[in-house]
């Protein structure tokens, strides 16, 4: 059974929204076939140095900015490059507005564009389409003499055990008499897997035990002579309406997640299609409840009246939002500025609103972001 680890949390996330004094984020892609330490140590290191001469647009003390550099430093020297084999890396570096200071060292399932920033927030921009995707899905394996239950996200997966009965098969697998397992063996669990996989009821009870009222959708892949008589004798809920006609133990487990993420990705981009489409029909009606200016997302997402915004993950609009509500915006960063489509998204979420990022091209009217209001 392979196991992915679990990437940022959304307790870690929602600390990276909290206002800092002064803070840093490094954003490094890392090759999973690197074995080598040396090089990823180096350019980590590389991106830390530089740094150093970004927090100049923090107006903090000289010794707040040296201790910052220190724990970032400490950080990068405290990750084992040898061992670390997802594709992404981030490490958050802060002194916050409370006077508390933050460090997130986070592992990300997909490669970023290298980057190093410094300003009075954290750098969240790349992190969004993973927060955004990573939603939960199970996957049903099920063959004539085999089942599994995995539980999922477009990034990770794991094994949930099948352990209920019902009463009168947990009662029949009681009266069997113990069978002497053989060397690497697990008799009874063998006895088990095989009343499970006897009754399509049986196995409706295990998954219905395992996943409880979680309303994940559970994608069943079998072929198509089991997939039609089990979903014929079985109600569980969550079931998703299309299945994968293959045997699920033919494949691996990396191939299996694949193959049922193809099938699922369309509702776990469903609230981001939603947003898109409402702004598209605003617009074409000519509603005040929608915002296509910069300045005018920036307003409201400081007064909290953004529901939700999409902004380019492939731009960079350096600048600074005024106290006056005025934005001032650079083509290229110039001491104190920030990225204002990074800074309309953090806005966005302290206030409770919804944050999306996606490439230039899917953002309507080809603007580097686009809000739905609140009011």
């Amino acid at each position: 059974m392979e196991t992915y680890k679990e990437m940022i949390d959304a307790e870690t996330f929602n600390r990276l929204l909290a206002p800092v004094a002064c803070g840093i984020s490094i954003y490094l892609p890392i090759d999973p076939e690197q074995r080598d330490k040396r090089a990823p140590q180096a350019r980590m290191r590389a991106l830390a140095d530089s740094a150093q001469a970004l927090l100049e647009r923090c107006e903090t003390e000289p010794s707040e900015q040296a201790n910052l550099l220190d724990s970032m430093r400490s950080a990068v020297d405290g990750v084992d490059f040898a061992r670390h084999r997802d594709p992404g890396l981030a490490i958050f570096a802060a002194h916050q507005a409370d006077g508390n200071s933050l460090l997130e060292v986070v592992s990300l399932p997909q490669s970023p564009a290298e980057l190093v920033t410094a300003g009075t927030d954290c750098h969240i921009k790349p992190l969004l389409p993973l927060v955004a995707a990573n939603q939960r899905f199970d996957i049903l394996a099920l063959s004539k003499a085999n089942v599994r239950l995995l539980t999922a996200t477009p990034f990770t997966w794991t094994e949930l055990p099948l352990e209920a009965l019902p009463i009168e098969a947990q009662a029949e697998l009681d009266s069997r008499p113990a069978v002497e397992a053989g060397p690497g063996q697990n008799a009874a669990q063998d006895a088990r897997k095989k009343l499970l996989v006897s009754s399509p009821h049986y196995i409706e009870t295990a998954v219905k035990a395992a996943v409880g009222d979680n309303p994940a959708p559970l994608v069943l892949v079998a072929d198509s002579h089991v997939a039609g008589h089990f979903r014929q004798q079985v109600e569980i809920s969550q079931i998703h309406e299309q299945w994968l006609d293959l045997n699920p133990f033919a494949l691996s487990d990396t191939e299996l997640h694949a193959r049922v993420l193809d099938v699922i990705r369309p509702e776990l981009e469903a609230d981001l299609n939603a947003v898109l489409e409402q702004v598209v029909a605003r617009l074409g009606t000519g509603e005040a409840n929608v915002a296509i200016r910069l300045e005018e997302i920036l307003t409201a997402a400081r007064e909290g009246r953004v529901e939700a915004i999409v902004v380019a993950e492939d731009e960079t609009v350096w600048g600074r939002l005024n106290q006056d509500g005025s934005v001032l915006a650079h083509g290229t960063p110039v001491p104190y500025d920030a990225d204002l489509l990074n800074l309309a998204a953090v806005l966005t979420l302290r206030h409770g609103g919804r944050a999306f990022a996606v490439p230039h091209e899917r953002i309507p009217r080809q603007v580097p972001a686009v809000a739905t209001l609140r009011f």
